[in-house]
């Protein structure tokens, strides 16, 4: 369907495609009366394939040149300026688009309605496309010759609109019909319209789903706070300012609390916490999650990080039996990774966006997420891990845990050094040379373990070497960590 030629009421268009399949020019033709008036638009992308730059010929042959640009560090990118020739306007972000900073050095704010769409306000109105929208989008055709149809602008869902088409990043849609005018780049869910319908938006479902990506529905932003978070065991949820908070009366008690979305966010940050840690005393250690969750959010955007403080597991009370015969260990594995499956179902995964998902132990936590890992088949891009044990029995290398990488910090005089067994109970030591392919950084700043029985290791205390540390790493910055001793094995 690289030919789809829609009629839009009294408007036709005729789409023309590079080799690459995206829409590389538009010609509208606006019929009134026994007048017709045709408008060509022109685009140009990037070397990661965005939309770069708008050129738009009137019916009298003006034609007047846009360049766009992009924050692509967000999870879904984001326009940040738009520039025809005569200076920059640019935007203003926070949870979404505030406001602009025009080039004739004037602001203004942007006015949305209840689904999120831009609507149209006294100070914004050349650069807002409508006053309303219809469940898909389309809007009334423009006044005849009206030039502010031709020019880029923000209409449903927020997104940029040009002429009557909505730019989806990956794809262009034509609200009109309903339809984009190529095909889904990604294959179809099973189970869901898109296997059958691979141009439709939002599954033909756009109240309960949006597709800002261009690439495949999501519910990212329309049901974050409502949506119910890792189901599995008999348990409540609580929701507030967007976080979300699960409860369980097993053993010492399962808490669970959730920051930003997981199934939205570009990063997603799973906290496993050590011996000792209950109910109790679980408050402190979310504290270090939330940190993480807002430094993060101050360098990659409010929605690119999700944080998961995850006491999903009882651990043991100290270095007793117990803990010796890693029973806790082996069921809190399990449990992990079924909630590790969640995030890849229902993550970026579904939604299309590449999504990176870290596991970041202190201490006996590194245990539950080796056997996450290699009993139970749970994926992550990085584990990462303080003052650790070790991941479990015969786990010596970063293959033994499916390729993933692996990063470990120990501060010196950590007791944990006195932990590894001769006969290997907890595996190998992560932070020693044995450990093949480990990441061994920084932690120059930190105490680790006073005693064995001691989970307040300060690893995620902040601004210590460790907290910069594993933030660079959870948001991708691999290029940021320092490592130990100038580890080779860093990326």
């Amino acid at each position: 369907m690289n030919d789809l030629t829609p009629t839009q009421g009294a408007n036709t268009a005729g789409y023309a495609y590079d080799g690459a399949g995206r829409l590389a020019s538009c010609d509208v033709s606006t019929r009134w009366w026994i007048f017709t008036s045709v408008w060509s638009e022109a685009y140009s992308y990037d070397g990661d394939g965005g939309l770069a730059g708008l050129d738009v010929t009137s019916p009298t042959g003006l034609t007047t040149g846009y360049e766009l640009g992009w924050d692509a560090t967000t999870g879904v990118p984001q326009l940040l300026s738009v520039d025809d020739g005569g200076g920059a306007d640019s935007f203003v972000y926070g949870a979404n688009r505030i406001g602009v900073d025009r080039a004739d050095e004037t602001t203004a704010l942007f006015s949305y309605d209840i689904f999120g769409s831009a609507i149209r306000n006294p100070a914004t109105a050349e650069m807002v496309r409508a006053d309303s929208y219809s469940p898909y989008g389309a809007h009334a055709n423009s006044a005849f010759n009206d030039p502010l149809a031709h020019t880029p602008a923000f209409g449903y869902r927020g997104e940029l609109t040009l002429d009557n088409t909505i730019h989806l990043r990956a794809r262009t849609y034509v609200p009109a019909e309903g339809l984009f005018t190529t095909r889904d780049p990604l294959d179809g869910v099973a189970g869901t319209p898109t296997v059958t319908s691979p141009y439709h938006y939002t599954a033909n479902d756009p109240i309960d789903f949006i597709d800002p990506t261009g690439k495949r529905p999501s519910d990212c932003g329309l049901t974050a706070e409502s949506r119910d978070i890792f189901p599995g065991r008999s348990q409540r949820y609580e929701s507030s300012g967007g976080e979300q908070i699960r409860y369980s009366e097993e053993g010492d008690g399962i808490n669970v609390k959730v920051r930003g979305d997981v199934g939205c966010a570009r990063y997603v940050a799973l906290f496993i916490p050590g011996m000792s840690t209950d109910s109790g005393n679980f408050g402190e250690f979310d504290r270090a999650a939330e940190n993480f969750y807002g430094d993060a959010r101050k360098i990659v955007g409010s929605n690119a990080v999700a944080t998961v403080a995850w006491l999903g597991y009882d651990p043991p009370g100290g270095m007793t039996v117990d803990a010796l015969g890693l029973d806790d260990a082996k069921k809190g594995g399990g449990w992990l990774a079924s909630d590790l499956r969640f995030v890849s179902t229902f993550g970026m995964g579904r939604h299309a966006t590449d999504q990176t998902v870290s596991l970041v132990t202190n201490s006996y936590g590194s245990l539950v997420a080796g056997y996450a890992i290699r009993d139970y088949g749970a994926e992550v891009d990085n584990v990462v891990t303080v003052g650790s044990p070790g991941f479990g029995p015969h786990i010596g290398s970063e293959q033994d845990l499916g390729g993933t990488q692996v990063w470990a910090g120990i501060a010196e005089g950590d007791t944990v050094t006195g932990w590894y067994m001769p006969n290997g109970l907890f595996g190998t030591d992560p932070h020693g040379s044995d450990f093949d392919g480990a990441c061994r950084f920084d932690t120059s700043s930190n105490h680790g373990h006073k005693s064995h029985n001691d989970d307040n290791t300060g690893y995620f205390d902040r601004n210590t070497d460790s907290f910069r540390n594993i933030l660079n790493i959870i948001i991708g910055r691999y290029g940021s960590v320092v490592a130990h001793d100038g580890d080779p094995d860093c990326p």
